[in-house]
């Protein structure tokens, strides 16, 4: 591999790029992706892939005469790898770009999302991250799909720390039907659980703060409406206080006028 520079294929945004330069991308060498040692998917055109994925550019630059890109056992599901590199052939050859497609269901879209975090084609996978942000915005997820994420994301995915938010709200509002089984499946995915306390903390620190500061500041409006509407005035100064050898000037401010001899 990579033996003529004209093999070479630098990251690229292929939206950006024609259709003949995207043509371009499926000649040259074939590699596969083998998961586990054992291959799954041969017949990868290489530049196509290292054009868009960061781990298969990093992979083939550190090692040019390597044909195939393996990755970790279970890191990825197969029919979700072949959604994406099926994708990736079409798009190179198509007369308009077009992004993945999402998956049917809404495991298979995390299943899709966690393939493109896997290869590093982050840049493709927008569309997905927010439909599946937004599903589990919308409704109570069941457990298969939450068992989908935790299973497969790491706590630090931005997938993962929404799911962990959303489940933190909606048991503080009662929101879940089944509170003794869902803490019956905390402790059984403990990771989960930590996020979710950290959270709850967090959320209970800045809604004390915040009872503290509208305490104040009801307060603090109390205080101005008697300045505003009590009779108290700031007692002032009249010609009849001062004495003999000082009057007020015409400005209001008391000064000292020396009195003459008679």
């Amino acid at each position: 591999m990579f033996t003529s520079p004209k093999r070479y294929q630098k990251l690229a945004n292929i939206h950006m790029m024609d259709r003949g330069d995207r043509l371009l991308l499926l000649e040259g060498p074939k590699v596969c992706i083998s998961v586990g040692m054992k291959v799954v998917i041969p017949e990868v055109p290489l530049r196509a892939l290292s054009a868009v994925s960061k781990t298969a550019h990093k992979h083939f630059t550190k090692r040019p005469n390597y044909y195939e890109l393996n990755l970790p056992f279970g890191s990825v599901d197969k029919k979700a790898l072949e959604h994406v590199i099926h994708w990736l052939k079409d798009v190179c050859s198509t007369a308009n770009t077009y992004v993945i497609p999402h998956g049917r269901t809404f495991t298979q879209n995390v299943l899709i999302y966690k393939v493109c975090r896997v290869l590093g084609i982050n840049s493709n996978i927008g569309h997905i991250l927010n439909a599946i942000r937004d599903e589990i915005t919308t409704r109570l997820l069941e457990y298969k799909e939450i068992h989908a994420i935790v299973t497969n994301l790491t706590p630090s995915d931005p997938v993962f720390i929404h799911l962990a938010h959303n489940l933190t709200h909606k048991r503080y509002l009662k929101e879940i039907p089944d509170p003794e089984c869902f803490q019956a499946y905390l402790s059984e995915h403990p990771e989960l659980e930590k996020l979710m306390a950290e959270i709850h903390a967090k959320n209970m620190a800045r809604y004390q703060r915040l009872k503290v500061k509208e305490a104040a500041d009801a307060r603090e409006e109390e205080w101005l409406e008697w300045r505003r509407t009590a009779k108290w005035r700031p007692t002032s100064v009249t010609a009849c206080d001062v004495e003999p050898k000082t009057a007020v000037s015409n400005i209001g401010v008391v000064r000292s006028i020396p009195v003459e001899n008679a």
